[in-house]
């Protein structure tokens, strides 16, 4: 087989580049609900540890009681898989929603543990229940943690509402000014970014206070969401023949946060030349934070945010 002396100039360059260490100290490391992978998620405690590692940003997921109390909790009804009633007994159905309990009632259900008997203790085997009963915390407590904290980090703040009336979801309308009025008031309007699935909360959030960084989340096989139109806000990308990042640009966001199975490099690019932001969730495996890294992303989501600052930090001691 014949070898020119521009295919050996190009093998060499090829391998001088992948020689070379990763340059990575521009990627973020988000704490999935608040580092799930390592503490029981949504929780102070789980919160606190995570602020002891090297990460740049805090996520949290949102719902709201009946009385106007944002919480944090990832599903629109409590999940049996996480909670457990004055007994210590697990759940044995879905609910009640959030939006029908009040804070005070909220207060009797226990998140410190993950049902060992779920399919999801096996997605989180390094979580370390909590040796206590962990109440569900507010939103204002988790921002009154996160302050106190000598680590300059962000907070990352997903709504969790669902456009499906069959869901028992709050609206857009009844958690947004409530959280924007909480956001002023801690003064942290600056240093937060608002993600959702459901685009009705970011594009009422962007007309209500456009100082707030908003990101669009999606999910096109990874989740169920067979009717997207709905949750893009009524936007149909495919009758659009729009990509993500160009419709997301038209709508005014600030970052894009696709699965990273769906994200190529052909769409980061564009979306980069769009000077939108790229997040990817949730990236849990070594190999697949890597890849992610080697791609140019700006930020991963994990459930291990130990691994990924020890991947990070390695990379970047390596280029220094």
């Amino acid at each position: 087989m014949r070898y020119s002396f521009s295919n050996l100039i190009t093998s060499l360059v090829f391998s001088i580049l992948t020689a070379v260490p990763l340059n990575s100290a521009a990627v973020d490391n988000y704490a999935h609900r608040g580092g799930a992978g390592l503490s029981p998620e949504n929780t102070l405690e789980g919160i606190e540890k995570s602020l002891r590692l090297k990460i740049d940003v805090i996520d949290m997921d949102i719902g709201i009681t009946q009385d106007n109390v944002i919480v944090l909790y990832h599903d629109t009804v409590l999940n049996p898989d996480i909670t457990r009633n004055t007994k210590q007994e697990w759940l044995s159905q879905p609910g009640p929603a959030l939006k029908h309990l009040s804070y005070r009632e909220l207060q009797q259900y226990d998140v410190g543990k993950i049902n060992p008997q779920s399919l999801y203790a096996n997605e989180l085997p390094a979580q370390q229940s909590a040796n206590k009963p962990i109440p569900i915390p507010t939103l204002q407590q988790a921002i009154q943690l996160i302050q106190t904290s000598s680590k300059p980090v962000r907070l990352q703040i997903e709504i969790k509402t669902d456009p499906d009336p069959s869901k028992q979801s709050a609206t857009p309308e009844q958690i947004v000014p409530t959280l924007i009025t909480l956001l002023r008031k801690k003064g942290i309007e600056k240093n937060v970014e608002i993600h959702s699935f459901d685009w009705r909360n970011l594009i009422l959030l962007q007309k209500l206070a456009p100082e707030i960084t908003t990101s669009y989340l999606s999910a096109d096989e990874i989740l169920d969401h067979s009717n997207y139109v709905r949750w893009h806000a009524g936007n149909d990308i495919k009758a659009l023949q729009q990509s993500y990042p160009a419709l997301i640009k038209q709508l005014g966001g600030k970052i894009w946060c696709p699965h990273y199975q769906e994200l190529t490099p052909d769409l980061l690019k564009e979306a980069h030349q769009l000077n939108l932001k790229v997040n990817v969730w949730t990236v849990d495996s070594p190999d697949d934070m890597l890849h992610m890294v080697e791609m140019g992303v700006d930020g991963i989501i994990t459930n291990r945010p130990d691994l990924l600052a020890k991947l990070l930090s390695s990379n970047n001691k390596a280029s220094s």
